[in-house]
């Protein structure tokens, strides 16, 4: 008997051997699925062989008692395909198709196992080999008949007065002009002579021949378009001066009795001189000279390039254009280099070299928000206030000597701006600023400034204090308003969508998004030695198959994003993926947290240290909405209280793994741009973030910064089959989780320093070392 705790093997009572004999139908085996007393599944045994075999077996009898479920195979001729070792899977289906399965263990059928089988009832490993050898026969058989047939029809096909006389053949060059009835053969034809596709027709030579320039005539049919004709020549020597008249002139300047003075003098030189400054040089003249194309060399060039005897052929001049010039359809027409060059960002006015994420906290009566830079303040402080903003970008791109200092300030109120150089703020960089225009310090950069702290004294009211942080070093000023004018003149229409989509606007301007830039190995995700997926098919890994005019749609679990996640970090993962589920909790048959239940996950044995949530896209389906207030469908202390909402039941999920592994790090995942009306998966989005800074929770926010709104055509065209992600797909997606919980870790070191020990009794509690 083999005994199985819920579905994994931890018992063989009588060995691994089936120990069949003779006609193998006086042998048993017995299964027992300790406390599985489910009365609706149906049970099926799946044998697979070593020759890759398959088959499956309906048990003689399903007990369920006390113990479990008892599951009796008596073993028959047509159940085994070959004697040695083989791999055994128990599966269940209950009527809404849900499926139980064991862990493969594998048996062994010794060599009693009979073989021969003329009838076929029972494919044996020796009968299909037999079989597929001769089937491999007649197939090659097949393969010299169509061959010689082929070769029949050619040699029908073929004149034989066409042949080549071969005592007619010469051997000598000399000798195929010594006689009227010798020819050439075809060796010395390849030899000396080029083929009908390596050369002109008389017809193309004439083309070709009319369209040359007559060198007799005009200069630029050879391409010289940096020389002179004669009325050129002329016209350039009718404005040179003549030596002559200046001689004169100078002789008579040298006459003192008609000297001019010397303003007049020098006049006169500024008038019809060049100064020492406005000449070149010799050697400045020989140096330009020896850069200027030698108009000779050309005419050279373009004389030997028209000897007919040297002409290339056609494929070679396309090949050649082809390989060095660019086609009309590779380059941009002046309109739109005109756009893109007039929004092009001023390097030297605008580079955000001071990269505060958008942030906003309340503490001790205070509300401080900050936006591109830009920051506001309001309340009244009942106590010494200081915020913390951690840099998105925690390092300088330039070093050198740069200033810091607050600009447009309103309402001037007490308090002041540090830059710090770690996450803690212990150690500043720069002394404090006010809040006042140009108030400002400078200091050295030595990349490692990483956090912005604000302070503000104990009682004092902030009535919509605002003022902009600006870093420069040199020309080189942080950017306020830049993407919000570009963002402003792209929804006006006054930058023309079709001319500037966005993977150009991202190469002009830069695409600061977290998943601009997909990273291939796990980075900081690595350090998660275990995942736990939980969400509907785009997590189980489903894609779409078309069955003539439907649409069906089958499990891939090799391409599914959690599986590609387990070999990009080489973690442990859970794939909790069921097809079709949802938040929500009210529909049993949809609902997650309830089929969860009934598949006994999220149990004390499969705890996980990472746990990703990705789940709303069938609530929005199927309910048009994620339901629910997260201010008012969340019992924080009994999840099992919360309402039977979509919010409640997402919320109850992260609930649920916070009881079982309370140090868990969840992930909560937001919908991307790729279905629905943008506003209904706006609101549900948010939702998801309300959801989980309620929980402790970080977000992996795909719709904000993955692909965007005008990329969904392009990105799904690529990724995406019907509703679900091609293998591709799942492959972005699963890079998308590690590029994005990379980023997160990398911007929340002190949450993440002892992510060693989640799971365990172990933990390190001196943090001065």
């Amino acid at each position: 008997m083999i005994i199985y705790k819920n579905k994994k093997a931890v018992e063989f009572q009588n060995g691994n051997c089936i120990g069949v004999t003779g006609e193998n139908l006086a042998h048993t085996q017995e299964f027992l699925i300790s406390d599985m007393r489910d009365t609706e599944i149906d049970y099926k045994i799946y044998l697979r062989f070593a020759d890759g075999s398959v088959n499956s077996v309906i048990p003689d009898s399903v007990v369920i008692d006390s113990q479990g479920t008892l599951i009796v195979w008596q073993v028959k001729k047509t159940d085994i395909f070959m004697h040695g070792y083989f791999e055994v899977q128990l599966e269940g289906r209950n009527s809404d198709e849900l499926i139980f399965q064991t862990e493969i263990i594998t048996l062994y059928a010794d060599e009693s196992i009979a073989v021969e089988d003329k009838t076929f009832e029972n494919p044996n490993a020796e009968t299909l080999k037999i079989r597929d050898e001769a089937s491999a026969m007649l197939k090659q058989c097949d393969q010299q008949l169509n061959k010689i047939e082929q070769n029949f029809e050619i040699l029908e096909g073929y004149d034989i007065n066409l042949k080549e006389n071969a005592s007619k053949k010469v051997s000598v060059a000399e000798e195929v002009f010594s006689a009227t009835e010798n020819y050439p053969s075809v060796q010395y034809l390849d030899n000396y002579y080029y083929s009908i596709d390596d050369s002109y027709s008389a017809e193309e030579a004439d083309i070709l021949l009319d369209n040359k320039a007559d060198k007799a005539t005009t200069l630029a049919g050879y391409g010289i378009d940096d020389a002179y004709n004669k009325a050129q020549t002329d016209t350039k020597l009718s404005l040179k001066i003549n030596t002559n008249k200046i001689a004169t002139e100078i002789t008579e300047a040298m006459d003192n009795t008609k000297l001019p003075n010397v303003g007049a003098l020098k006049t006169y030189l500024d008038n019809y001189y060049y100064g020492v400054d406005e000449a070149y040089s010799a050697e400045e003249i020989d140096t330009k000279l020896s850069l200027k194309i030698n108009t000779n060399k050309i005419a050279t060039a373009i004389t030997a390039s028209m000897d007919n005897t040297k002409l290339p052929n056609a494929g070679a001049i396309k090949a050649y254009l082809d390989n060095y010039y660019y086609g009309i359809d590779d380059l941009y027409d002046m309109e739109q280099v005109d756009i893109f060059l007039n929004q092009k960002a001023d390097v030297k006015g605008n580079a955000n070299i001071l990269k505060i994420p958008d942030f906003t906290e309340t503490k001790n009566g205070v509300t401080l928000t900050a936006s591109k830079n830009h920051i506001t303040i309001n309340g009244k402080t009942t106590a010494n206030s200081t915020f913390r903003i951690i840099l998105a970008s925690p390092y300088l791109p330039i070093n050198g000597t740069y200033t810091f200092s607050a600009q447009n300030a309103e309402n001037s109120a007490h308090g002041s701006v540090t830059l710090y150089s770690g996450s803690s703020g212990s150690t500043n960089i720069t002394s404090a600023i006010a809040f006042e225009n140009n108030s400002s310090t400078t200091f050295t950069a030595d990349n490692t400034v990483r956090q912005i702290g604000i302070w503000l004294p104990q009682n004092t009211n902030f009535v919509n204090q605002q003022f902009d942080l600006q870093l420069e070093s040199g020309e080189i000023k942080t950017e306020f308003n830049s993407p919000t004018t570009l963002n402003e003149d792209l929804q006006s229409g006054s930058i023309s969508q079709r001319h500037l989509d966005n993977t150009l606007r991202n190469k002009i301007f830069g695409d600061e998004r977290i998943l601009s830039k997909l990273i291939s190995d796990a980075g900081f995700a690595g350090l998660i030695k275990s995942y736990c997926c939980i969400g509907d098919s785009l997590t189980e890994g489903f894609f779409d198959i078309s069955n003539g005019a439907e649409r069906d749609f089958e499990p891939s679990d090799f391409c599914s994003y959690p599986q590609q996640l387990k070999r990009i970090t080489g973690a442990s993962v859970l794939n909790y993926g069921i097809s079709g589920s949802t938040a929500k909790p009210s529909d049993n048959s949809r609902s997650w947290l309830k089929q969860a239940n009934a598949k006994g996950w999220l149990t004390s044995e499969d705890k996980s240290v990472g746990y990703i949530i990705a789940l709303g896209v069938n609530d929005l389906i199927l309910y048009s909405e994620f339901s629910g207030d997260v201010t008012t469908d969340i019992n924080l202390t009994d999840y099992t209280q919360n309402a039977q909402t979509s919010v409640g039941g997402y919320a109850a999920i992260i609930q649920k793994i916070k009881g079982l592994q309370s140090d868990a790090k969840i992930f909560c995942v937001t919908l991307p741009n790729d279905r629905g009306a943008s506003e209904i998966r706006t609101a549900t989005n948010e939702k998801i973030k309300a959801i989980a800074n309620l929980l402790g929770c970080y977000v992996i926010d795909l719709q904000n910064e993955w692909f965007s709104e005008e990329e969904r055509e392009d990105f799904c065209a690529k990724y995406r089959n019907g509703g679900h992600w091609n293998a591709m797909g799942y492959n972005q997606l699963a890079k998308a989780y590690v590029t994005y919980i990379d980023h997160i870790i990398s911007n929340n070191i002190d949450d993440f320093r002892n992510i060693q020990f989640v799971g365990t009794q172990m933990q390190f509690t001196n943090n001065n070392l």
